[in-house]
């Protein structure tokens, strides 16, 4: 082609690949091309092409995919209609969608406390538009839970799956307030923990009632674990505020005591016969 653009090249694994895209500049296009031999070859064949139209201040992308075959090399062609057109693109597993923050946000599980949840993440979840989480970079997004705070602490345990130490993938877990700006609260970043060994991870954070609170997890790699938040010590908190209602009340009951005696200091003998003898003068 003789329009302006970058190449880029990527090996086969015998999946299918897809190329995802969107535009930094107003209404400008990307159009994609992927070839199947060397870019600057007279044998090399157009496999797929494709306009792009998403903008990334929408954060939003579009994709095309091609088959591949294990140990080709691919490349992949990217113009515009002008030059200086910035971008942004990722390619993926076709069979592992691409999600955005927003996307993660939308789909957020509502979970219960006390509640085992197996799940897993197996989605293609790279962090595009927003490349951190509690101020520290991450790959992926990841998934997003939601637990709506009780007014006490709250426990957040985590493993994963995996017959041996070797086989425990690296994740990240973090504790926000909010799921687009994400208020952090708490992160623990690239732990590995294995269910079949009694292992967890967990963070333990005062919950204030009625609030919205989002458990965020992520790892370099596809991996399966239960997660579990429990309430902390609600009998032993339950206790200790009654205790303390008791002092509050025995300190209050003793300065009222301490008024009263106050109040009959000032009503003294003398003091009403000075007033009384006024009477009579």
């Amino acid at each position: 082609s003789n329009l302006p653009g970058l190449w880029y090249s990527v090996v086969g694994n015998g999946l299918q690949y897809q190329a995802s895209a969107c535009s930094s500049r107003g209404n400008k296009t990307v159009a994609i091309s992927i070839y199947d031999d060397q870019c600057n070859s007279t044998t090399s064949a157009c496999i797929a092409h494709e306009v792009l139209k998403a903008k990334c201040e929408d954060e939003v992308l579009e994709s095309l995919s091609w088959s591949t075959t294990p140990g080709q090399v691919y490349h992949i062609h990217v113009r515009a209609n002008e030059t200086f057109v910035p971008f942004t693109m990722v390619i993926s597993d076709a069979s592992r969608p691409i999600w955005t923050r927003n996307e993660g946000c939308d789909t957020a599980k509502t979970i219960e406390l006390d509640t085992f949840i197996d799940d897993s993440i197996n989605k293609t979840t790279f962090a595009i538009f927003d490349p951190t989480i509690c101020e520290r970079p991450v790959d992926k997004i990841g998934k997003f839970y939601r637990i709506i705070g009780t007014g006490s602490d709250l426990t957040a345990s985590i493993c994963t799956n995996g017959d041996d130490q070797e086989d425990a993938q690296l994740f990240d877990m973090a504790i926000g307030v909010t799921c687009q700006l994400y208020d952090c609260k708490t992160h623990k970043r690239r732990q590995h923990a294995l269910c079949n060994e009694d292992e967890s991870v967990t963070f333990t954070w005062y919950a204030f009632e009625q609030v919205e609170y989002f458990i965020h997890i992520d790892g370099e790699a596809p991996m399966e674990y239960i997660l579990l938040v429990s309430e902390e010590n609600t009998q032993s908190r339950s206790k200790l505020r009654s205790f303390v209602l008791i002092i509050v009340c025995v300190g209050v009951g003793l300065f009222a005591i301490v008024l009263l005696c106050c109040g009959i200091q000032m009503m003294k003998p003398g003091k009403v016969i000075n007033w009384t003898n006024k009477r009579r003068g």
